[in-house]
């Protein structure tokens, strides 16, 4: 069952970013799939786990068939792109018979070009509500709906930088994935978790715990979530944990559930509930290596033989962890802590409990600096660099 999203997406237009004009802010197909139009793939999408870059992947690979009698619709063209004289033509997003939803989105920024709320919404909202038979009242009642309000750097509000998309301009989702390749990106839990601290925690006037030596009170929140209570499983629409701070919040809230849950309780929340087994999963650290595989799979199981686009590189962060700190991060039990929270996710997910389990090593070249520093993690855990037989799980073979 092929379904576009439930939920409306979300899309971010830049203002000063002229090599970035649009961005999408979030994923409604989970705990469903991302099934593309054009490619034979389904596609489940987690959390840091490259979620962005997957996202932007999968939009140049979904879409809708070009409209041969649509409403007049135009997009407006800059000369120059700090010429503020735009020149209307003729517009059908892509010009082609399988429109992406790149191409589209893309169109929509142009449209925008920074902060001309109006154009968008005259020159394309508009126009595309109409093509889909929407009366002009009931476009701008919605379209009133999807522009949502930001502060700006002034502390005033502005309007239109964030823009929710009309459905039928959403990713495509599917339950099943029937007749199509499964699809999964995965990544190491002990990166995973790294990763969402630095970008939510990390120096956040709204935590307590914002530095790096904070690290192990955030894996104990989420330690403690996991043990003491159904949170991960049931996802209350409200919750809250931790040390309780000036603004009467506390710490630990909706949002660092949802990005802490394991990738196999959202699985588990699909009706009926998905397998990690059933999926073809590719490795963040082996990303070249997994996108040709797929490539491989795609043409010898389903015929489907074209060149898949290169998986863009969204990075938000522009600097390595040094060794030292990631090397504290897993002191006093944290990495111990961590592993059992995840345990599942390491099991079905292919990664063993030993944490230098890093292309780098598998390569023979020098260890990685997560490498280096997780060994002395263990040690200082266990005292020893090996972990004990009892906590490496049936069926994992260390590296």
């Amino acid at each position: 069952m092929e379904m576009r999203s439930r939920a409306l997406e979300e899309m971010g237009l830049c203002r000063h970013a002229p090599d970035v004009r649009w961005l999408l802010l979030g994923s409604s197909c989970k705990p469903y799939l991302n099934c593309p139009l054009w490619v034979p793939v389904a596609f489940f999408v987690v959390d840091r786990v490259a979620s962005l870059s997957t996202l932007i992947w999968l939009a140049q690979l979904d879409g809708r068939p070009r409209r041969r009698n649509s409403s007049e619709h135009f997009v407006f063209h800059s000369l120059d792109p700090g010429d503020r004289v735009w020149f209307p033509e003729p517009f059908e997003p892509a010009a082609e018979d399988k429109a992406s939803l790149h191409s589209i989105w893309d169109s929509m920024a142009r449209a925008y070009a920074g902060d001309n709320v109006d154009r968008l919404v005259r020159q394309w909202l508009y126009p595309e509500f109409a093509a889909v038979g929407v009366s002009r009242q009931h476009a701008r009642n919605l379209t009133e709906r999807f522009l949502s309000r930001y502060f700006s750097g002034f502390g005033e509000m502005s309007l239109g930088r964030r823009l929710m998309l009309p459905k039928h301009l959403c990713p495509t989702c599917c339950q099943h994935g029937i007749g199509r390749l499964r699809v999964m990106l995965v990544r190491n839990p002990f990166e995973r978790l790294v990763s969402f601290f630095r970008l939510r925690w990390l120096g956040s006037v709204d935590k307590r715990s914002n530095r790096w030596e904070d690290f192990a009170t955030y894996v104990r929140y989420v330690s403690q979530v996991f043990n003491q209570t159904d949170a991960y499983r049931s996802l209350p629409t409200e919750f809250s944990h931790g040390a309780l701070l000036p603004n009467n919040r506390h710490e630990f809230e909706q949002e660092d559930l949802l990005h802490t849950r394991a990738v196999t309780e959202w699985l588990a929340s699909a009706q009926p509930p998905l397998n990690a087994s059933d999926f073809f999963h590719i490795k963040v650290e082996e990303l070249g290596r997994g996108m040709l595989e797929l490539s491989r799979r795609l043409c010898l199981r389903l015929n489907y033989c074209l060149p898949l686009p290169e998986m863009p590189k969204v990075n938000s962060f522009s600097k390595a962890i040094p060794a030292r700190v990631w090397a504290n991060c897993w002191r006093g039990g944290a990495a111990l802590q961590a592993y059992h929270r995840y345990r599942t996710d390491f099991q079905e997910l292919g990664y063993s409990p030993y944490s230098w389990n890093a292309p780098s090593a598998r390569k023979g070249r020098r260890s990685s600096v997560k490498e280096r520093g997780l060994r002395i993690a263990v040690r200082e855990v266990f005292g020893t660099e090996v972990y004990p037989q009892w906590l490496i799980p049936q069926g994992l073979v260390s590296q």
